[in-house]
């Protein structure tokens, strides 16, 4: 009996050392070939900041690996991709991008969000067409309402001078998805009374262990993918209505009321405005004509005169590799967003013909509009 116990301890002496040779080999690896994964940083408030207009933004010089090993870059204005010149350079056509974290592009690249890829779209087929460059600015923000973009357009078109602006609306954008300063509650319209913050954001402190971080970043991916596809064999119950009552049926007249005062803003500066739809991964996977609440939005937006883009008419049937989870886009699902945007813009003759064409911002541009509270409070 002594000798097996002495046998059995020297075999699993021996596991344990094979793993911690195995590990120290990945360790060495992802050091050498991986690129410092300060994803262990998987905490959102290390990437915004206390922002007294819109409650938090995102923070400028950001460059970090969040959520999943994905490498995010903001400029010198805390926009998510390359450097953006104020004021805008001659012959330059530039999109403003707003959204939440479909447009600020969770689980992709900075080189594959929607913006992203629409400025590559632009500049490869129209941009010798009309002399001009293309330029798209992705000023999304994880968590955003319709509320903070509408804050975000009027305090930004004047830095920007964008030629057209593109809103991003999903059914979830009545109220923050987060509030990482506990600020945006003092002045968010639609308010919520007694509104609970869904998570902490304590400082995290990860050791260096890099092999770890990164394992765990892969089996985070590949279970959600695999979440995905589990999903896609079944039939989701959709919603068709809200509750009467309900916050989002008393919110629903302020939450239009934002899309038609960015609407009013872009008319006052002489530029087109276009609200996206996405639809969410069950809706994607229904069966039904459109679905809600995207259908009601289309439908309200006609009457205000607001043009819209219903992308559930593109990914429709669709049953795989639009979504790197519920609700986010993958890189095939932003650039057949970025597709359906550049077919409006030339539906809509959106497109410039000359650098003659393009938008001119003075100094009394920026006295013409500025940030302003929403009036209509719903609680």
């Amino acid at each position: 009996m002594p000798g097996f116990a002495s046998k059995l301890s020297r075999k699993l002496l021996g596991i344990l050392a094979s793993l911690l040779i195995a590990y120290g080999f990945g360790e060495i690896l992802t050091r050498l070939f991986v690129p410092d994964p300060a994803f262990r940083r998987e905490n959102r408030i290390e990437m915004w900041q206390s922002d007294p207009l819109v409650g938090y933004k995102n923070k400028p010089n950001f460059h970090e690996y969040v959520w999943g090993f994905v490498p995010l870059s903001t400029n010198s204005m805390g926009y998510r991709g390359h450097e953006v010149a104020a004021p805008k350079p001659p012959g330059t056509y530039r999109i403003m991008a707003l959204g939440d974290s479909i447009t600020w592009g969770v689980g992709v690249k900075d080189s594959d969000t929607y913006s992203a890829a629409l400025e590559q779209l632009l500049n490869q087929q129209e941009a010798q067409k009309a002399g001009v460059h293309f330029e798209v600015v992705n000023t999304g923000v994880g968590g955003y309402s319709t509320h903070q973009e509408r804050l975000t357009f009027e305090r930004d078109h004047r830095m920007l001078c964008p030629d057209l602006v593109t809103l991003g609306y999903t059914s979830n954008d009545f109220y923050p998805t987060e509030d990482p300063f506990w600020n945006v509650r003092t002045f968010h319209q639609p308010a919520k009374d007694n509104v609970q913050r869904s998570g902490d954001y304590p400082p995290v402190i990860h050791p260096r262990l890099q092999f770890f971080w990164f394992f765990r970043s892969m089996v985070k991916k590949v279970y959600g993918q695999h979440n995905l596809r589990e999903a896609a064999a079944l039939t989701p119950p959709l919603q068709h209505a809200f509750p009467p009552g309900s916050f989002e049926d008393r919110s629903w007249p302020v939450l239009v009321g934002h899309m038609q005062a960015m609407k009013k803003l872009a008319d006052q500066l002489g530029i087109p405005f276009v609200v996206l739809l996405f639809p969410a991964y069950p809706q994607v996977l229904s069966a039904e004509p459109s679905p809600f609440p995207q259908s009601r939005m289309a439908a309200d937006l006609e009457k205000a005169g607001i043009d819209s883009i219903n992308l559930y008419n593109a990914f429709r049937g669709q049953r795989e590799g639009l979504f790197v989870d519920w609700l986010h886009l993958s890189p095939w699902g932003n650039r057949m967003t970025a597709e359906q945007i550049l077919h409006r813009m030339e539906q809509k003759d959106w497109l410039p013909h000359s650098s003659a064409s393009l938008k001119t911002c003075g100094s009394s541009e920026a006295g013409r509009a500025g940030p302003s509270a929403a009036s209509a409070s719903v609680r």
